[in-house]
């Protein structure tokens, strides 16, 4: 299958390297996505379990050691995303442990007292009237899964999509997704996007086979008055979840095809969308594609800028 043609323009912030899993991948994924050129993330407020802060712009997440997980005081960081709604955001509370974290999304209305939600302290996080639940107590950064990691992070130029790759054992352990679909069916008012898909269970890893279970890796979409609950499948060629028998095995250069969106949720069954400039395709993590202009990132393959694609 020929090289893809890409949609959208991309910018990268990739290649940054983690020395372990909790605090400091958490430092290092905050600032790769605040370290974008041309239209970095933003912190809207934050908390590093000592000082916190609503509203008020000012980054506590210095170093690691501002980035505590615990049931008592701790830490948490709401990120403005640029490109859509002035007030949407993600918002990240440290959870118990170091591989636990809660993320709640608000598109349109923003988090704290002065947006109709409530204000954070250090032992609780802001609220906001609209926000989703797109991963309470996960497993976002992986069980076992202490030691090196490489960050990937990427986003359309037009604003419109912004993806962060988090990397380990040469597995994606985890992924952030923030984006318009392509696509999508009619009816679906102010379509989005919103993952911060990660090892829910168990090792399984984000990929089209997930261990077997490629449903254990949750998509939320705005859809139907709410936010419903999805899984990675094909283009708009074929329905159901990703089901691979395996890449191809002997040139590991072939497009297996296009990634899409299929909603599992009761009554809003079947394929909804597909998304921008990501494929499936069959080559080893890491690597790259002629041209530089594509890399292997478990069995996704997304836009590159022609460095060196790193795994750990």
């Amino acid at each position: 299958m020929a090289l893809p043609v890409t949609s959208k323009t991309w910018s990268f912030n990739v290649n940054n390297y983690a020395s372990d899993r909790g605090s400091i991948l958490a430092l290092t994924v905050k600032n790769a996505v605040l370290g974008f050129a041309a239209q970095p993330w933003t912190c809207w407020g934050s908390c590093d379990s000592v000082g916190f802060g609503n509203g008020d712009g000012v980054e506590r997440w210095i170093d690691s050691g501002d980035i505590v997980f615990s049931a008592g005081a701790h830490s948490w960081f709401v990120f403005n995303v640029p490109g859509f709604n002035p007030k949407t955001q993600l918002l990240m509370e440290c959870g118990s442990v170091v591989t636990y974290a809660n993320f709640r999304f608000s598109y349109s209305a923003g988090f704290g007292a002065a947006n109709g939600g409530t204000d954070g302290d250090t032992t609780t996080r802001p609220t906001a009237t609209d926000e989703i639940n797109i991963a309470r107590d996960q497993y976002w950064s992986g069980p076992g899964s202490s030691g090196d990691w490489i960050v990937h992070a990427m986003q359309a130029t037009d604003g419109s999509a912004h993806r962060v790759f988090m990397i380990h054992d040469s597995k994606i352990r985890s992924m952030w997704m923030i984006e318009v679909p392509k696509n999508p069916i009619s009816g679906w008012t102010d379509p989005l996007i919103a993952t911060t898909s990660g090892d829910q269970i168990g090792n399984d890893v984000l990929s089209a086979e997930g261990g077997g279970n490629v449903s254990r890796h949750l998509i939320y979409i705005m859809y139907g008055g709410g936010s419903r609950s999805c899984v990675f499948t094909y283009d708009n060629t074929r329905d159901g979840p990703v089901h691979l028998l395996g890449p191809d095995q002997v040139t590991h250069e072939s497009f297996v095809g296009g990634a899409g969106v299929y909603c599992t949720a009761s009554g809003y069954e079947g394929r909804k969308c597909e998304l921008y400039d990501m494929w499936w395709g069959g080559a080893l993590t890491g690597d790259s594609y002629p041209g530089g202009n594509f890399g292997q990132l478990g069995e996704m393959v997304v836009p590159w800028n022609g460095t060196k694609v790193l795994v750990f």
